[in-house]
């Protein structure tokens, strides 16, 4: 039904700020399990594009848990994150201090104006599961070509993955059915608020050309279209390291090369 319907259905917003206290604990609880594989997919791409002893900047980065699972499999990295809401920051530097993860930092701020101090001299610059969250074209452009300026003049990797809005709203709920039954009734009302919320391929492809993104790397799932990545390699990442690959679950690891091989255009594991 879903490749039969020809047309995409009207994108419903949602807050920019995720600062519900129930939203944050139960997005950042579901790292170990749900979110995993996503998290181990990301991350293992990501990794590719940096060199060692690189920095990422992750922007909108939520609780920190990508980046966790990242430094975990490269602990040659440093993470600077990103986000408007303390909660998550708060969640995030809890999360830190107790892990001991040392090379992991969190900083406030709007990712449509980013501060010359917060930026740094990244090797990649990310965002994940973010741009769905920005509420009209203008804002999702606006943080577009913030991430264009950094690659431009720090000659950044870019890595961008979302949620692609699916045609029908009866095919996200089944996908949560098959494949995280486990999810609880807040992140699952979520997620699928999060998908609702999220661009077309289309859409994305004419913001990314009005930012000066045009040259990013596409990659979709071949089956359903449900994640979109936009890519490009940075001018230092010929050398990164191989991934450290954390211990994660069998099911987790399962789902993440189902993910891994079902997209159509990854960055080479050789840099």
């Amino acid at each position: 039904m879903e490749r039969a319907t020809k047309h995409p259905r009207d994108r419903v917003p949602e807050p920019m700020v995720m600062d519900d206290v129930e939203g944050v604990r139960a997005f950042h609880e579901a790292a170990q399990d749900v979110q995993m594989p996503i998290y181990e997919f990301n991350a293992s791409m990501m990794s590719r594009l940096v060199p060692e002893g690189g920095r990422v900047l992750d922007l909108g980065s939520g609780s920190g848990q990508l980046a966790a699972h990242l430094a975990a499999g490269r602990p040659d990295l440093t993470v600077t994150c990103v986000d408007l809401s303390e909660p998550m920051l708060e969640t995030g530097r809890a999360m830190a201090d107790k892990r001991s993860l040392d090379t992991v930092e969190f900083v406030a701020g709007d990712v449509t104006s980013l501060d010359d101090a917060v930026v740094g001299r990244p090797d990649l610059v990310s965002c994940n599961w973010t741009l769905h969250q920005l509420p009209d074209r203008d804002t999702t452009v606006a943080a577009l070509t913030q991430i264009a300026a950094i690659r431009r003049e720090h000659g950044s990797a870019v890595w961008l993955f979302d949620f692609a809005r699916m045609r029908r709203d009866a095919t996200m709920r089944a996908l949560m059915e098959v494949f995280t039954p486990g999810a609880g009734p807040q992140l699952r009302k979520d997620a699928l608020a999060s998908e609702a919320a999220a661009w077309t391929r289309d859409e994305m492809r004419e913001m990314l050309t009005a930012a000066g993104l045009d040259d990013l790397h596409e990659s979709y799932d071949r089956v359903l279209e449900t994640y979109q990545v936009w890519w490009a390699p940075g001018e230092r990442a010929a050398d990164a390291p191989t991934w450290g690959q954390p211990s994660i679950s069998r099911d987790a690891a399962k789902v993440a090369q189902l993910i891994t091989g079902a997209q159509t255009d990854l960055p080479a594991a050789d840099g």
